[in-house]
Order: structure tokens, then sequence, then C-alpha cells
């Protein structure tokens, strides 16, 4: 099978609006990870212009902490290219392993926050703008085998506006669980509702479940106005469990920046910048190590 000139060695994932395939150009080049937009996607005129938009403007993104995207098309649906990262998502290491360590979670933090500080603020001196991921999860954070933490997937990502807005408007795309209440409000969102999606992916990681997710319905074939009739835009702002009861032996500074992640986008916290500087100097030096490891034992859990 091929799409474009890629030639499909197997596919990896299926997604809701995307099907994730390891592929080769030409008989010697290299192995890379190819995202096909399924086709109900790619004949909606509004996606497939926003889709085309946002890829373009991904495909400039390079920086240590995000998958690099190489290249889109068109071949039975639109497609873009990116870095194969041989390893495991981090959704897969948290369904297997046990809580992180606070340290472990910090260095996870910091390596995110890192990549948040360079989408949320590309230098417009380069032709770079500002992105929004809108879509931080588990699934989209990938761990190498030498345990080095990528940020993926920028299919749906939304571009800051070149007025200098610091919001844009949105049509709900991104994974439920995860997602701002401005998300699922309909409303406008900002570099702050990636932060908020950073939160839910710590504290998963923290205690290995989810800070509103006690009464949350299974079926993600759910439409957003039925989620939220079954109450979950109210769970989303409910009071959560306290952390530092859960976690007493963690470093404060860690329990209050998730908290601060977590709150209303009035006073949640500001930046991907304050994230670093907070979780930074508690981040475990052997991170990258420890990482690697819970790649192995995931790998034999598969």
């Amino acid at each position: 099978m091929k799409i474009g000139p890629y030639t499909i060695l197997e596919r990896i994932a299926r997604g809701g609006w995307a099907d994730v395939y390891k592929a080769r150009r030409g008989p010697r080049g290299p192995v890379v990870c190819l995202k096909q937009v399924r086709s109900e996607f790619s004949q909606s005129v509004d996606f497939v212009a926003l889709f085309l938009r946002e890829i373009e403007i991904a495909e400039r993104l390079r920086h240590p902490n995000v998958v690099p995207v190489y290249e889109h098309g068109e071949d039975q649906g639109y497609y873009y290219v990116m870095e194969l990262v041989e390893g495991a998502d981090l959704n897969h290491i948290l369904s297997g392993a046990a809580p992180l360590e606070p340290a472990l979670v910090a260095y996870l933090a910091r390596e995110l926050a890192r990549a948040l500080v360079y989408i949320h603020h590309r230098d417009p001196t380069t032709g770079g703008k500002a992105l929004v991921h809108a879509d931080i999860s588990p699934h989209n954070v990938l761990v190498s085998q030498n345990g080095e933490v990528k940020l993926s997937d920028f299919g749906i990502a939304r571009a800051l506006s070149e007025s200098g807005a610091e919001t844009v408007p949105t049509t709900f795309r991104g994974k439920r669980l995860y997602a701002s209440p401005e998300q699922w409000e309909g409303a406008t969102i900002s570099s702050r509702s990636d932060l908020f999606s950073l939160g839910i992916v710590l504290w998963r990681a923290l205690l290995r479940t989810h800070p509103y997710a006690e009464d949350l319905p299974r079926d993600s074939s759910l439409r957003m106005d039925e989620w939220v009739r079954l109450g979950v835009l109210k769970n989303r702002r409910r009071t959560r469990d306290d952390l530092g009861h859960a976690l007493p032996h963690a470093p404060a500074p860690l329990l209050d920046a998730v908290d601060a992640l977590l709150q209303p986008v009035a006073s949640r916290m500001q930046t991907a910048e304050e994230l670093l500087a907070r979780v930074g100097p508690l981040a475990a030096p052997d991170g990258a190590a420890a990482l690697a490891e819970l790649v192995v034992q995931a790998g034999r859990n598969s």
C-alpha cells in the first residue's frame, strides 16, 4: 500500500479522525510516521482549510521536545508526515505503571513546559506563529527509548492571531477527558487551555487517577451537548481531591503548581514559563534514564 510517495509498512494506530502508519519514502529513505486524515474529514471544506493552515505552521516547528512535522500532501485524503519516535506514548506508560515518583513527574512537567514555551511564543522574526496545541493528553506525549519527552500531534493545533490576540475561537476536537472548561463551553481558547490539560496529565502521572472523572461516561461517541447535559462540565468545575492529602510527602511546590494549572482560566497559571520556573528545580536528574526504563516495561506489557 502506498500513500503519496510513501510505502506503508504497518498501521500503528487508529484514532478518532485519522489513521497512523509507519512508512518509508523510497527504498532507502528513513522510516517515518504518517498520519492520514479520515475521508469524512477530508471532505469538509472548513476542516481542510484549518488543517492545511495549521500543518503548514507546524512544519516550521523545530525543538528537542516537539516531534517535527516534515511535510503534508493529499492521496486518498490529506496526510502529514512526522518523525517516528521509537518508544511509547505516555498513556501506554501510565496504564501499566504505578504512580510516578514526584521528581519524575516534575521532570516530565519540565520537558513539556519547554515544549509549550516554544510553541506558545514562536519568534515572529523567523516567520513562526504562536500556537495553541489544543489536544494535550498522555496519548500525544511520546517518550523515546532514550527517555526523551516529545509533544506530538499538531493536526488540530490553532495559530494565535497575527494581530497579537491571546485567544482564538475553537470548535472542540480534542480528547474530552483532558479538555479545559473553556473548550467544553465552546469559548475562545488560549495558551492557558494547554496548561489546564497538562495539569490533568500531571495529576494522572502522580496518582493514576483523573481529577474530575469519577462520574464521566466512558462512551466517547457521545456528542458534546450530550456530555454537557450529563453534567461533565459541572463536574469539571467541582472541588477536586486535595493533592497534598493524597501525597503528603511530595514537594509542596510541585503540588501547588499542578493545582495552579487546574484553576478557572482567570486565576489559572498564566504561562508555561512560570511552570518551567516552578518545576525545573524539582526535576529528577536521572529522569531520562527512569523514563527509558518505563518504556522498556511498557514494551514488555504490550
